[in-house]
């Protein structure tokens, strides 16, 4: 094979062409570049934006930062809540659907035994927990 080599690169052996090793080592050696002249260039660019605000107006650049903290961590305290509420109504709902799934796929057994009337009671407990899972979730959307 004319101008093949084998090159060895990040743990691996690669064959390939002189062409194809120079472009994948300018690929490796930009990575690491950008990711370790990244930090500096951000901080520079996060201070130059804050003395920028505050040259316009210091007044609605400290409103800026004082309100963008509250607006995360209430975000943060919401974002919880509506993962633990959204837990709370999968597992409902996963349980109304085991008991529905149960109830018929055992029919013929619950006809023979005469359990109409316990598997209809299970059905409806189940139901009703799914059902209160959802107003507590319509509540707190609607205060």
């Amino acid at each position: 094979m004319a101008g093949a080599a084998v090159v060895h690169l990040s743990g691996y052996l690669r064959v390939g062409t002189f062409e194809c090793c120079a472009v994948v080592d300018a690929v490796a050696v930009h990575s690491y570049t950008v990711r370790t002249s990244s930090a500096p260039i951000s901080l520079t660019k996060a201070l130059l934006t804050i003395g920028f605000m505050y040259f316009l107006s210091w007044r609605l650049a400290t409103v800026a930062f004082v309100t963008v903290p509250n607006v995360v961590i209430a975000s943060k305290i919401f974002g919880n809540f509506i993962r633990r509420q959204t837990k709370e109504i999968q597992g409902a709902l996963a349980a109304s659907t085991a008991a529905a799934e149960e109830a018929l796929g055992t029919m013929r057994t619950v006809k023979s035994l005469h359990a109409e009337a316990e598997m209809g009671a299970r059905c409806v407990l189940v139901w009703r927990a799914t059902t209160s899972a959802h107003r507590q979730s319509r509540a707190a959307w609607c205060r």
